[in-house]
């Protein structure tokens, strides 16, 4: 009869601390919940100097989300509303983690590569160039009417678009291939 008393005790004893610890860890959400709600907007602010992509991509991420299941986008946005102080606590986090190796990238960077040049001193002297205009410019402009107006370099044996003139040998090697850019499919 002594080992049914103290298996009933165990189980009340049980029951109790179950109990005790779910209280507990009600009042602990509950504290971290107010504290972090008081904090929410420091760490917003904060985490968006920090990192501002960090709240962009979360943006991004219930934005696919949604679009890909409505049913979960709108969960993650409940998520969002509810509980937004554990949520800017995760971002604000993820900021300084960012930071973290970020910073830990440069200095590695620098010790491999050693340190910045914060600036480089130019030369400031200035160089002339003289430009010799074509003369009879303006008045071959002037009598192209209805021709191409690209000059290439002012001379009209130059231009690659006149097809009327054969420069040389290896243009009448392809004079019979007619090249359509727009029809090439090869």
């Amino acid at each position: 009869m002594s080992q049914q008393r103290s298996s009933g005790s165990n189980t009340i004893v049980s029951i109790l601390t179950i109990v005790i610890v779910i209280v507990g860890i009600y009042y602990a959400f509950t504290v971290a919940s107010w504290l972090l709600g008081v904090l929410a907007i420091p760490l917003l602010i904060a985490t968006f100097f920090i990192d501002k992509n960090v709240i962009f991509n979360y943006g991004k991420f219930l934005t696919a989300t949604f679009k890909k299941s409505p049913i979960m986008g709108v969960l993650g946005v409940l998520f969002t509303i509810f509980l937004h102080p554990f949520l800017i606590a995760g971002l604000f986090g993820k900021a300084m983690f960012n930071k973290k190796a970020r910073d830990a990238g440069r200095e590695a960077e620098i010790g491999s590569n050693g340190d910045y040049v914060k600036y480089e001193e130019v030369n400031n002297e200035e160089e002339e160039i003289d430009f010799e205009l074509d003369q009879n410019f303006e008045d071959r402009m002037a009598t192209k009417k209805d021709k191409d107006i690209l000059d290439y370099h002012n001379d009209p044996e130059d231009n690659p678009l006149d097809k009327s003139t054969k420069k040389d040998d290896y243009d009448e090697l392809f004079e019979d291939l007619d090249f359509d850019e727009k029809n090439y499919t090869g």
